[in-house]
């Protein structure tokens, strides 16, 4: 993935950072030393890492960082706003194309950049705007150019003109008259492959200028290339004249230095991103969200737009009536599944699903702050109070504004699933490690009360148990914590039972280590992963179940407010005020399926990254020595 190097760089300079409690001139300096041989690693042009580590210097040594209690962040702010400033501005370059009339559109570059393909691509993105765009062939010299654009533009569903035996300037003046014919608004030539030391080929992109009125000249650049891709688009400028950039291969393997100095050294901006090969891989350029990518922050944005692109309301009108009529099946949860798949890969949806979550959890922290009311506090004038300026989701049947609620009751959600969360932690994972590691009658004792609990429904058990507690939210946390507890003590104990028979664990005991520091310092950390996923998991179900609970009058108390006790407010209001259930069940939604792509992402990600602890190794070395044997346990 691109900038992947120079964000682990960036990501290590800005740790240090944070390190310090405040930040000196030395350590601003020794920072940016840091950052511009991350950069220049990365193939950004020199004076332009240079200029740019000069800029954050001098903003980061003023005095609003210097005094600040949190002076790490406000060099992470600066660096950002810089890296926004670099590439082009917190707007998007926008393509100068007229709304009636024809727009010529010429792609330029080297051979081998992806010229062909993505004119297809730029064909797909104008016909989801509801333009008529057409491909024109001015590449006459490449074998096969031709035909490999009339393939292309069939799959994006776009016409191709072609001129057998005709030069291209009078291929684009034919094209461009055909096209008023046939009333496509957008025409689009794809010229030939060339170096930009061919002057010969280099003079007819002139001549097709000249001949017909070019809008637009994009100059296909490949991201791969790093720094020579940034001199390509100087020479190309300088002799053609081009209007912007389209960056291609930038989910490869790529350093990105091309994204951050080809604005700086040519003046031109980067107007589109191909991110993959099929022709729905084409975005249009962000500064803004390719540096908060750039310093690892996510893109919450574009995950968004790439779920609108790629749903099909169609499908997913068809798939809401087989689910309304009882029919969905496998294969209607593997077109859902290839939806999703198609949002991208699992670094990005573990990214974005990261930073969502972050942001979801920030507004419930700052929640006095964020919602604009007493959550409480009630208005008998605007009794179910339609949405407005001052109340953005209207008030419910007592007045109360139904969006303070929401941010409040999202604080109730998150602390009462984690405390449950931690309640099955500190009951479960010693009971699965006991029984697991030990064995015996105490493994015996403790998987038959595991299989009791687990033979009632949980939420059946939840409120049986809340029943005989008494009505409030502790013991509902506490009943939800007890219920979760067998889940996870089965869990660790299969995951012990792994461990216990490895070499690290026979080592530990030759070496006469205790049970206790045997299973906490040694087991544990080894089963800590898929642990973690699990525990994701578990604040996804426990928020599912307190609603679930409030609904029914089994959770929170009135008149706290809580996702699941709006539902069940709503509920009598429904017809003439939906939008109090529906926000509540929205963001319920949002938020567990949030943590479902989280786990399912942090859990490929810990199997990629997982390594074996230093302790594995150094008493499996100290027990191999003893004994003579070889790594897997049988002898050498």
């Amino acid at each position: 993935m691109a900038f992947e190097s120079l964000t682990d760089r960036l990501a290590g300079v800005f740790k240090k950072l944070r390190g310090h409690g405040k930040l000196t001139e030395a350590d601003i300096k020794t920072a940016m030393r840091e950052v511009r041989m991350a950069l220049l690693e990365a193939d950004v042009n020199y004076k332009v890492a240079k200029d740019f580590c000069a800029k954050v210097s001098e903003r980061a040594m003023g005095q609003e960082v210097m005094e600040s209690l949190t002076p790490a962040q406000q060099v992470v702010k600066i660096v950002n706003e810089e890296l926004v400033a670099l590439m082009g501005g917190s707007e998007a370059a926008r393509l100068n194309l007229k709304n009636k009339g024809q727009n010529v559109i010429m792609l330029c570059g080297l051979q081998g950049n992806g010229k062909t393909t993505h004119a297809a691509k730029l064909a797909k993105y104008f016909i989801k705007q509801g333009r008529r765009p057409m491909l024109v062939a001015c590449d006459i010299y490449r074998p096969a150019a031709i035909d490999q654009l009339q393939v292309v533009g069939k799959q994006a569903g776009a016409p191709v003109f072609t001129l057998p035996g005709a030069k291209p300037p009078e291929i684009a003046r034919k094209a461009l008259a055909h096209a008023k014919d046939y009333g496509n608004d957008i025409v689009i030539l794809d010229t030939a492959g060339r170096l930009q030391i061919d002057e010969v080929l280099m003079q007819e992109l002139v001549d097709i200028k000249e001949a017909v009125p070019v809008d637009e000249t994009l100059l296909v650049v490949d991201a791969m290339a790093g720094q020579d891709a940034v001199n390509v688009a100087k020479t190309f400028n300088e002799t053609v004249g081009v209007d912007g950039i389209i960056l291609t291969k930038t989910d490869g393997d790529t350093r990105g230095g091309a994204a951050l100095s080809v604005l700086a050294v040519t003046g031109k901006p980067i107007k589109f991103q191909g991110t993959g090969e099929k022709l729905d891989d084409l975005d249009v350029f962000h500064p803004d969200r390719m540096a908060s990518r750039i310093l690892g922050m996510g893109d919450v944005l574009t995950l968004i737009e790439k779920a609108q692109s790629t749903a099909d309301a169609k499908e997913a009108e068809k798939t809401a009536k087989r689910m309304l009529e009882n029919k969905f099946d496998m294969n209607d949860m593997l077109a859902q599944f290839q939806q999703l798949k198609k949002m991208g890969g699992v670094g990005a949806m573990l990214s974005m699903a990261f930073v969502l979550l972050v942001a979801i959890l920030l507004v419930c922290i700052l929640a006095p702050v964020v919602a604009p009311y007493d959550p409480n506090a009630q208005d008998l004038t605007q009794v179910l109070a339609k949405p407005s300026a001052a109340h953005w989701l209207g008030c419910d049947q007592t007045g109360r504004d139904i969006f303070s609620r929401i941010i409040y009751g999202g604080r109730t959600a998150l602390v009462r699933a984690v405390m449950v969360v931690v309640i099955s932690v500190i009951i479960g994972i010693p009971l699965g490690l006991i029984s697991g590691y030990k064995g015996g009658l105490a493994d015996t004792i403790i998987m038959r009360c595991c299989d009791i609990l687990l033979s009632f429904p949980s939420l059946l058990l939840a409120f049986v148990l809340v029943a005989g507690l008494g009505r409030n939210t502790f013991n509902a946390v506490l009943a939800l914590g007890i219920v979760y507890v067998p889940m996870l003590t089965r869990l660790t104990r299969s995951l012990t039972l792994v461990e216990k028979n490895k070499v690290y664990v026979s080592a530990c005991v030759s070496l006469g280590y205790s049970d206790t520091r045997i299973l906490y310092r040694h087991i544990l950390p080894n089963c800590i992963s898929t642990i973690l996923v699990q525990l994701t998991l578990d604040v996804a179900y426990a928020i599912l179940d307190l609603a679930s609970l409030s609904f029914l009058g089994l959770g929170t108390l009135p008149p706290q407010a809580d996702w699941g006790a709006m539902l069940d407010e709503g509920r009598s209001v429904l017809l003439m005020s939906p939008v109090q259930s529906l926000s509540a069940g929205i963001v319920i939604v949002i938020v567990v399926v949030s943590l479902n792509i989280f786990s399912d992402g942090l859990h490929q990600y810990l199997d990629q990254a997982q390594t074996a602890l230093p302790s594995f190794r150094k008493y499996e070395k100290k027990f191999l020595k003893k004994k003579g044997g070889a790594a897997d346990g049988k002898p050498a």
